[in-house]
C-alpha cells in the first residue's frame, strides 16, 4: 500500500475511535455534567488535533 492509502486508513480509524469515545463519554456527561465537562473538552481537543494532523498529512501526501 502506498503512503496515502495508509494515511487514509489511519484517518478513518481515528474518526471511528473518536465517535466511539464521544458516544461512551456522552452517557457519563449526562449523569454528572459539571464533573465530566473538562474531560469531554480535553477528549475533543486531543482527538480533534490528531484527526486534523492526519488529515493534513493525507492532503499533503
Amino acid at each position: 500500500m502506498d503512503r496515502k492509502a495508509v494515511t487514509l486508513c489511519v484517518l478513518i480509524c481515528l474518526v471511528v475511535a473518536f465517535l466511539l469515545s464521544i458516544s461512551n463519554y456522552y452517557i457519563y456527561l449526562m449523569r454528572s455534567p459539571m464533573q465530566a465537562l473538562p474531560g469531554f473538552v480535553a477528549l475533543i481537543l486531543r482527538d480533534g488535533a490528531l484527526i486534523f494532523f492526519v488529515a493534513y498529512l493525507y492532503r499533503r501526501g
